[in-house]
């Protein structure tokens, strides 16, 4: 979500100041700054999309976070002639809510901020053809589709170190990250023909 968590990498589970934390690090909503809502859609190569929605606010010491998103593949079969028998898209889709508290916080030291984001996904794989007739199967997709859900667990830390002036801007972040713990579920359906 965003270009510039995805131009930091890993070093953004430290930065998060921006709501893109979401992705990296569920404790970083008690210390955003702004109320932020954010609308995001890429384009990729092979008409590949992804279209993301984030909301995240905070009341002083406790931070909240919402997310959904889809990522659209398109999908397309062929017989063993090289003729396409089936054209239609994969997909991906995400919901998530975060809830996180920054405990402790003061001038110097800006607090200890912990957090939880629970998320579930859904993997759609589109119905494939029966390579005898090139019929498509109804529900054969659902034999490779899935479902999971899963918590990210974040932590953050803001101070001031050897830093030898005054300012609320602190110098040094760590943030420690937990991500993707849950399970998963694959093959939801039965292949029927």
């Amino acid at each position: 979500v965003g270009g510039r968590p995805e131009s930091l990498g890993s070093a953004y589970t430290g930065l998060c100041d921006d709501a893109g934390y979401i992705n990296f690090n569920s404790a970083a909503s008690c210390i955003i700054n702004d109320t932020q809502a954010c609308a995001f859609h890429n384009s990729w190569i092979a008409d590949s999309k992804m279209d993301t929605l984030v909301y995240t606010t905070r009341i002083d010491n406790v931070g909240i976070g919402f997310q959904a998103g889809c990522l659209y593949l398109p999908f397309s079969e062929y017989n063993i002639f090289g003729e396409r028998v089936n054209a239609s898209y994969y997909s991906e889709t995400n919901v998530a809510a975060n809830i996180s508290y920054n405990f402790l916080a003061g001038y110097d030291f800006k607090g200890l901020a912990l957090g939880a984001t629970i998320k579930s996904a859904f993997r759609s794989v589109p119905d494939y053809t029966d390579n005898d007739t090139d019929a498509i199967i109804r529900l054969s997709g659902l034999e490779q589709s899935g479902f999971a859900i899963m918590a990210d667990l974040g932590m953050m830390m803001q101070f001031n170190f050897l830093k030898f002036f005054a300012s609320r801007t602190p110098n040094v972040r760590i943030g420690l990250s937990a991500q993707n713990l849950g399970v998963a579920l694959t093959g939801l359906g039965s292949k029927k023909g």
